[in-house]
């Protein structure tokens, strides 16, 4: 019988979704934290359920084959990038099968044309966005990312998943905030710095840094010090924004504008379409891979030209755009005013006159007196569809449903909950996460009736 705080060992014999081990002892699954499938391990036993255990590996007894040595000097202690000890193609596999198994198990679709997993095309320096968060005051300040499995920031003196400029300007600002006495914000409405954000753009190589703080007006004038410093120490910062949020959730969003310093957006290039993309604004983050997912997302919906098209979850129109070259009309929907914005103006840059952008929470209300849309296209936070989300969609009845998730499981359970109405007819794992847990997937569903 497995016991908390007791030692085992045991074989991991496959990967879950999230990116845990898996192991079966004594008839029991247990989830073991920093391991991998091949690998025989001594794991620590943290906790003990009715139907499975938790535990940590510390210490690994037989190497598994496909395991590859790390190229960051942060892995382990760093929870950005949990996988880089996993061959890229086994990492494809794995996510391939976790897909099937959330549609399966949650969704109910045992049966389906799961479409081969579409691999990154860059593996180390994707990312066209990082979020870095910090922590701490004085010289004791870090900026980074949160530690694996844990809250506290892992200072990162350089992160492979984004450009060298970048990790130049999160040592420069790290450098300047402990220098400047003013201290993070720690959660209890104390403190200042929050987090730093980096855009790249993958087509004009332009760089954008949104140093987002609290409100704390008396330190306005020393974010807009850090501002020339990051000028200073990367020449190349197209422009340096500073907002503040009050929120209590860890969110890298900014509520209020205060400065910008040169260009307060970047611009990006993707298939032929030309994006503004803010400081706020939703791109996809993987620009190469983003456009793998467009192409699917065009070859499910099936236009032929003449269909009305329903964008929910714009962002600044990064799928609306490429719809809209195949559709009659594209009405695209998102809750930011900022990325509407953007949105429109990215539709006019590209002479595209036939799409129509809104502002709001996505629900019934949001589509009166708007045409039917025979295909409806979502991209949703990893959350899902809500509740007035999913009945909207029920409502207006579209012919083909395009959904887009970066969540296997929460698209499993909407798979389910428009499983009255809908048939799931295809599904396509996409990677715009190497050497992460996460998957995006792109799946048709189909209007029974």
């Amino acid at each position: 019988m497995i016991e908390k705080n007791s030692r085992i060992e045991c074989e991991i014999t496959a990967l879950a979704l999230g990116g845990r081990g898996v192991a079966r002892v004594d008839g029991m699954v247990v989830f073991v934290e920093r391991s991998l499938p091949g690998q025989r391990v001594l794991a620590q036993v943290d906790r003990v359920k009715k139907r499975f255990a938790e535990a940590r590996a510390v210490e690994v007894l037989r190497q598994s084959e496909h395991w590859r040595a790390p190229f960051c000097p942060h892995f382990g202690a760093c929870g950005g990038c949990i996988l880089q000890d996993l061959d890229y193609d086994e990492q494809l596999r794995w996510k391939n099968q976790h897909v099937a198994d959330a549609l399966a198990r949650i969704g109910g679709v045992w049966s389906v044309d799961q479409r081969p997993i579409l691999a990154s095309p860059e593996i180390v320096h994707y990312r066209n966005k990082m979020e870095f968060a910090f922590e701490g005051e004085g010289q004791s300040l870090r900026l980074g990312l949160k530690a694996r499995g844990g809250n506290r920031v892992v200072d990162l003196t350089g992160c492979r998943l984004q450009s060298p400029e970048s990790a130049r300007l999160v040592n420069a600002a790290r450098d300047f905030c402990r220098a400047s006495g003013v201290s993070a914000w720690n959660g209890r409405h104390r403190g200042f710095w929050r987090h730093l954000v980096i855009r790249q753009s993958a087509a004009t190589g332009q760089i954008l840094a949104h140093c987002i703080t609290s409100p704390e007006s008396r330190h306005f004038a020393t974010a807009a010090a850090l501002g020339q410093a990051l000028k200073e120490a990367v020449p190349g910062l197209t422009g340096f924004a500073h907002s503040t949020s009050s929120n209590r959730a860890a969110l890298a969003v900014g509520e209020q504008g205060i400065l910008a310093l040169g260009a307060d957006h970047l611009d990006e290039e993707l298939d032929g379409l030309r994006y503004r993309v803010s400081a706020n604004a939703f791109f996809q983050t993987n620009t190469a891979a983003a456009g793998l997912l467009f192409a699917e997302v065009l070859d499910m919906a099936g236009l032929s030209g003449e269909e009305v098209v329903y964008d929910l979850y714009c962002g600044v129109g990064g799928i609306s755009l490429p719809l809209a070259r195949r559709a009659a009309r594209v009405f695209g929907f998102e809750v930011s005013e900022e990325a509407v914005a953007d949105a429109r103006e990215n539709a006019e840059l590209n002479g595209l006159d036939n799409c129509r952008f809104a502002a709001g929470r996505v629900n019934a209300d949001l589509f009166r007196d708007l045409p039917r849309p025979e295909v409806l296209v979502c991209d949703p936070p990893r959350a899902g569809l809500d509740d007035e989300a999913r009945e909207a969609i029920l409502e207006l009845a579209p012919r083909r449903v395009v959904a887009v998730s970066c969540d296997p499981a929460t698209l499993a359970r909407d798979v389910a909950l428009l499983a009255p109405a809908y048939s799931l007819a295809a599904a396509r794992p996409v990677d715009m996460f190497p050497h992460t847990a996460h998957v995006e997937t792109v799946a048709l569903l189909t209007r029974l009736a």
